[in-house]
């Protein structure tokens, strides 16, 4: 797995500066970290409207980002240096569908499910 905020790198480097002693233990340092940070992250943004509109990008990215892969990948390969560069187009392409698929199709069924049950009532 390629790591994009330089973990990876970090670890090579120390690993080739300090010998290879010293990778389980900042491997391990570098998942204690994340362990911390990923729930405090969440308690410091969890009451933004912004941070719970990502959120609700999860269900159609990953409803389509199979799809996005698939349909970018022959068009793309001739096009693109390094293989990786197909995971980031795919990235790309699969957060801005996500994001039209949620405001043209989830929003609209979410509010006529809400006026239902508020009928119901």
């Amino acid at each position: 797995m390629r790591l994009h905020l330089g973990v990876g790198y970090l670890v090579k480097r120390a690993t080739g500066v300090f010998g290879s002693a010293v990778r389980e233990p900042l491997l391990l340092m570098v998942v204690a970290a994340a362990a911390i940070l990923v729930p405090l992250c969440f308690c410091l943004t969890q009451k933004l409207n912004f941070d719970r509109r990502i959120g609700e990008l999860s269900f159609p990215v990953y409803l389509l980002h199979l799809t996005v892969i698939l349909s970018l990948d022959g068009p793309l390969r001739g096009l693109l240096t390094g293989r990786w560069l197909l995971g980031e187009s795919a990235l790309v392409c699969s957060i801005l569908l996500s994001f039209l698929l949620q405001q043209l199709v989830l929003d609209r069924l979410e509010s006529s499910r809400q006026l239902r049950i508020a009928h119901r009532t």
